[in-house]
């Protein structure tokens, strides 16, 4: 198994700015939002676009991420080199 710096929800310093919010499940994975928007250029409007994660799992935000060493394992494997693709919560082989 492998061990990478990745980021995961955390509640440690929630509320240390006026616009935070915190609806994913904390320790989660987390994706960099889409910037596109009514946001853009101005990080602190109402959408949250531009100062929020997302939780790969729960599809939550949260505006804090914490950086932190974890094992990283797939509850499917695939052979190096492999093209998958994603159809809801199913992660699989894409064929030609």
């Amino acid at each position: 198994m492998s061990t990478m710096a990745v980021l995961v929800v955390t509640h440690r310093t929630q509320g240390n700015r006026a616009t935070d919010f915190l609806f994913a499940d904390v320790g989660e994975l987390v994706g960099i939002t889409s910037s596109r928007g009514p946001d853009r250029g101005r990080p602190d409007r109402d959408c949250g676009g531009r100062r929020s994660f997302t939780g790969l799992e729960s599809r939550y935000c949260t505006t804090t991420a914490q950086v932190v060493a974890q094992q990283l394992t797939m509850r499917q494997s695939f052979p190096i080199g492999t093209v998958v693709e994603r159809r809801g919560d199913c992660i699989r082989e894409r064929q030609p």
